[in-house]
């Protein structure tokens, strides 16, 4: 599994925005609640929030058991999420800056191929990516996309980041 999730993986390191440099400074009252009660988005909510507020605890709790992200004890200080919803492979390409229609259907489907044997592995049911955009004091703006898993009866954990 090793050389699919690099593969998959190399497709995150491309654009992603690190998070070096975290303080430790208090949670501010501008977290928006969005509004999710459950599913997908809203775990994706609460990672964020307890990445947030650097409670290491609850990100474990949302992480998939084979998941090679990390919780973070730092705090991102002051929060606002601009945005979190279901994505699709497609909008994750287009993210990179592809705009061939031809190209973004054959990667997509490459990606889409490598997602599936990843989550057959981890014995899903089923996947999903979500979208999300926020903005700290400690980095300016991050956007990414994780990809999540259903492990049972709607239990969605994070598995990945893409």
């Amino acid at each position: 599994m090793k050389n699919r999730r690099d593969l998959l993986l190399g497709l995150a390191a491309a654009g992603m925005i690190g998070t070096a440099g975290c303080t430790e400074t208090s949670v501010s009252e501008t977290i928006q609640n969005l509004g999710a009660d459950d599913g997908p988005e809203a775990v994706v909510e609460d990672y964020i929030r307890a990445t947030a507020e650097g409670d290491v605890d609850t990100q474990e709790e949302l992480l998939h058991e084979d998941s090679e992200k990390s919780p973070e004890g730092d705090s991102l200080g002051e929060l606002t999420i601009h945005e979190i919803h279901e994505a699709t492979v497609e909008e994750r390409i287009e993210q990179e800056g592809f705009e061939d229609e031809e190209f973004i259907q054959q990667a997509a489907e490459e990606v889409e191929a490598l997602i599936q044997e990843t989550v057959e592995e981890v014995e899903a049911d089923n996947y999903v990516l979500v979208f999300y955009q926020i903005e700290t004091t400690e980095i300016d703006e991050d956007e990414r996309f994780l990809l999540l898993v259903d492990v049972g009866d709607d239990d969605w954990k994070i598995l990945e980041e893409i």
